[in-house]
């Protein structure tokens, strides 16, 4: 049986330390393959509550990188990938680290970087940092579908949408 997701708390300053720290940590493995690694998701907006995973973006020259050098150094690191490594057209590679309890703590998004899903990931975070009513917004839908009991794949879904509602996404690198 799936453990339960973690329930969305009050933001904490500590998140921007874990996420510092697993950068770190990734880097002394990775640097070889690695251009950039962000900060996204919930926890990467100040002052919003969220599921307490630190979320990182991480630009790769090639995808195929990720997959012939990455993964290997990625499990030692105690990550699992979550995605089929056989699908050639995915734009991202999916990494998960858990706690001792079977909930993620750090979740690993792998894309080429300055590519379109670089520049949307970045573009989600950016315009959640800026707009709070968005934010906001953000937060009481995760809250919805989390006390309603929703299926990964409805909340999937959800979260898709509120990302494509917002038109200020950059598509471009400027």
């Amino acid at each position: 049986m799936k453990p339960p997701e973690p329930d969305i708390v009050p933001y904490d300053l500590y998140w921007s330390m874990l996420y510092r720290k697993e950068k770190s940590r990734l880097l002394s493995q990775l640097a070889a393959w690695v251009l950039a690694i962000e900060h996204i998701g919930s926890t990467a907006v100040e002052g919003i509550s969220a599921r307490p995973v630190i979320d990182l973006l991480v630009g790769v020259r090639r995808l195929a990188d990720v997959d012939t050098f990455c993964l290997p150094l990625l499990r030692t690191l105690g990550y699992r990938y979550v995605g089929d490594p056989q699908n050639e057209e995915s734009e991202e590679r999916l990494f998960i680290r858990g706690t001792p309890l079977g909930r993620a703590s750090h979740q690993l998004y792998f894309v080429e970087k300055g590519g379109a899903s670089w520049w949307r990931y970045l573009g989600v975070r950016d315009t959640l940092r800026r707009d709070r009513e968005l934010a906001t917004g953000f937060i009481e839908l995760k809250t919805r579908y989390q006390q309603q009991g929703a299926d990964l794949a409805a909340y999937t879904a959800a979260k898709e949408e509120f990302f494509n509602s917002i038109q200020s996404v950059p598509t471009l690198a400027v």
